[in-house]
């Protein structure tokens, strides 16, 4: 369906596209399982509407999303903890410029975590005569292609915990057939021996389809330390510590279950970890992992569900955690998600151990 709306100042026509909006890179992966809920419960891809305004040859397409959060928490031998919260506010738009150039912005705020301000922007170029495949080239702030943490429950994979990375960059992509690969450079934050002010930091990222139904990926980070959790006191040590992650996607037609694999290669030095990560039980060794698994499929027509199973060492207090989310799509680009989750950590199960249930009400534009 598409809707026009005459501007008469701009003399430009604002419309609803029926078209999907195509996103060269993931946005914050929490939104993304929102939208991935979504789809699952509507089957919506292909008559996804977005608000666009078009010019010319240009077009300028906007989206967004809200999350409100209530939530009830009972740890062990402790009081109880309730609030509501606006888990995620994000507001963007994407600038299709020409065929070939296009420009993506995104501000996000989340309550008690992060102000609001540009959480994406980044300028990506489609390399159309580089050969068979397809290659673009991005530039500008976005979240580097470590990890992939696919999960379409309310509370974020420990996996992405550890590993998610937004961060300033160059990055080439080629796509050829199910074979798809990256290569990004940055900047870092943190510098062994004091190199400060230079290009060190390296991501690499490869995905494939060998049959239909199964993705498999690996990906690779130079230093472990430039994930947004900022494992490292100080900007500068003795040695960095690369990391790698490895996932898998198996869609077998009523269920899908994906896992993943995320871990430093090796040990962090003693003494150079985040006094303040140490001290929260974040980080309680030297050398952090994290995996998941997690399995979700529908009910029905407007129902869908995920159960997920977790755990870390040297991180997060060698956390243990499992649950499940049942999400119904009452409304168009609308889902009311419950959640609950068991969780433990620490060698003291009679304080570690806690339950959570969490309520969502989201939608996405």
């Amino acid at each position: 369906m598409k809707r026009l709306l005459t501007l008469a100042a701009a003399g430009a026509m604002l419309a609803v596209s029926t078209q999907a909006l195509a996103l060269d890179i993931n946005s914050r992966a929490e939104i993304e399982n929102l939208r991935s809920r979504l789809d699952t419960l509507e089957a919506r891809a292909a008559k996804e509407d977005h608000l666009a305004i078009f010019s010319l040859n240009k077009k300028i397409t906007f989206h967004g999303a809200l999350e409100a959060e209530a939530y009830y928490s009972k740890q062990e031998n402790s009081p109880s903890e309730s609030d509501i919260i606006l888990d995620t506010a994000s507001f963007g738009f994407q600038a299709d410029v020409n065929d070939q150039v296009h420009g993506h912005l995104t501000f996000l705020y989340e309550e008690d975590k992060t102000p609001l301000g540009v959480d994406e922007g980044f300028i990506s170029v489609d390399l159309k005569h580089m050969g068979p495949g397809h290659a673009k080239l991005v530039a500008g702030q976005f979240y580097l292609p470590f990890g992939n943490f696919d999960s379409e429950m309310v509370t974020d994979p420990v996996t992405l915990d550890l590993g998610e990375s937004d961060r300033t960059a160059i990055m080439a992509q080629y796509e050829l057939g199910p074979v798809e690969v990256a290569l990004a450079g940055f900047n870092g934050d943190f510098d062994p021996d004091g190199k400060n002010n230079v290009i060190d930091g390296v991501v690499a990222a490869v995905s494939a389809s060998p049959i239909k139904p199964l993705e498999l990926g690996v990906s690779y980070i130079s230093d472990l330390a430039e994930t947004d959790i900022e494992l490292i006191k100080g900007n500068s040590y003795a040695k960095s510590v690369d990391g790698i992650s490895a996932h898998a996607v198996l869609n077998l037609g009523p269920v899908t279950l994906s896992g993943e694999y995320l871990s430093a290669l090796k040990s962090f030095a003693a003494g150079e970890v985040s006094a303040a990560i140490a001290a929260s039980g974040e980080l309680s060794g030297e050398r952090p992992q994290a995996f998941f698994l997690e399995a979700r499929g529908e009910i029905g027509e407007n129902l869908s569900y995920a159960v997920r199973y977790e755990n870390s060492d040297d991180f997060e207090d060698d956390l243990r955690r499992y649950g499940a989310t049942c999400s119904w799509s009452f409304a168009e680009n609308t889902s009311l998600s419950l959640e609950y989750l068991y969780s433990d950590a620490g060698d003291d199960p009679a304080t570690n151990t806690s339950h959570t249930v969490t309520a969502q009400l989201a939608i996405e534009w």
